[in-house]
């Protein structure tokens, strides 16, 4: 997109922005992943509670799905919250096949880790050689990223035991046990972990497999060239509700368990009380707040690039043809952040 493409783009978000008080709200279907949770639904909870999405003229309808491409193609939902690694995949699978779709918001960098306990012997990912790592499901998308990192490193396929242990608990168990030598869950299950009482030593990821973001809205090729100012308004709501969870994040669990009971704990949870809540949201935030693309719903095409090329290092992705900027998509990040951080984080901060 050339500067002058991009400054009409912006000029005419602005005078829709400008125009939308004599409108009538524009709704906004948006399908959840499974099993949404406070530090996914944080921001939405904010921009709510706080009337970032009314200020928007946007009636925003959020609600679990467990078919994000059919709901997208079908355009049953306005936009969905999904993971990029299955549509590489579909990429791979399907030389010369295109998706309707295209990521508008790139929401989080890479979380995923090795996690063992603190008092373990194992120091680095070439240590993980001959051990037993555990992830929730061998289906998961990222699996093929965990097995290109240890690759990467000098341990192949049959150097390490790989296992599926379950979500949360089953897998905190099986590492607590010593089932298994090594857990390969995101950031938050291995907080919520720690917050047990356990202690863990984190093993990150090199940073060229570090580049796919863990999150990202997608919608309709459609919606995004049709209406691109909806996605835009949407985008800088969901922006300024995140950020105003940075500036009150006890105010956005409260908001949270609020908007979406389902989600406030019940007796024996892990995270039962509203302390444990606000650190496993502050830790999250800060993790995006700490990464340039990330933090403005921006995606950053070098990093993406160089994952791929890592990837492809390792025997992965070979021969993919994208149309990279089509498909992560950053025709609208600039409007993200357009407003007035000290003013939104004084109102987060007078929120009760």
């Amino acid at each position: 997109m050339t500067p002058t493409t991009v400054r009409t783009t912006l000029s005419a978000l602005a005078l829709a922005l400008a125009s939308l008080s004599s409108q009538a709200a524009d709704t906004v279907k948006v399908g959840l992943g499974p099993a949404p949770n406070v530090v996914s639904l944080a921001p939405f909870a904010a921009a709510q509670a706080l009337g970032l999405f009314k200020d928007a003229n946007l009636d925003v309808e959020a609600f679990e799905i467990t078919d994000t491409l059919p709901a997208l193609t079908s355009k049953r939902v306005t936009l969905a919250v999904g993971l990029p690694e299955p549509i590489l995949n579909y990429y791979q699978q399907n030389p010369g096949k295109t998706l309707p779709i295209a990521f508008f918001y790139n929401l989080l960098p890479q979380t995923f880790e090795f996690a063992v306990a603190a008092d373990s012997n194992i120091q680095r990912l070439e240590d993980l050689k001959g051990k037993r790592v555990g992830t929730g499901a061998l289906n998961w998308p990222q699996v093929d990223t965990t097995r290109a990192v240890l690759k990467s490193v000098g341990i192949g396929e049959r150097d390490f035991t790989f296992s599926a242990v379950g979500v949360l608990g089953a897998g905190f168990h099986a590492l607590r046990s010593q089932r298994i030598d090594a857990l390969n869950f995101n950031d938050s299950w291995n907080d919520m972990f720690e917050l047990t009482g356990f202690k863990l030593r984190r093993l990150h990821y090199p940073d060229a497999f570090r580049g796919l973001g863990a999150g990202v809205f997608i919608t309709h090729a459609d919606t995004l060239r049709e209406q691109p100012e909806l996605l835009a308004r949407f985008g800088r709501a969901y922006n300024q509700g995140q950020r105003a969870c940075v500036a009150n994040p006890a105010f956005c669990v409260r908001a949270v368990w609020q908007q979406y009971p389902q989600t406030r704990p019940s007796q024996g949870a892990l995270i039962n009380n509203e302390a444990d809540a606000v650190t496993l949201l502050s830790r999250r935030l800060q993790l995006i707040e700490a990464d340039p693309a990330a933090s403005q719903g921006r995606f950053d095409h070098t990093r993406i690039t160089g994952y791929l090329a890592a990837m492809q290092g390792q025997g992965y992705f070979k021969g993919i043809a994208l149309d990279l900027p089509a498909l992560f998509s950053n025709q609208l990040a600039a409007s993200f952040t357009d407003y007035d951080r000290a003013a939104l984080d004084a109102r987060a901060k007078a929120a009760q």
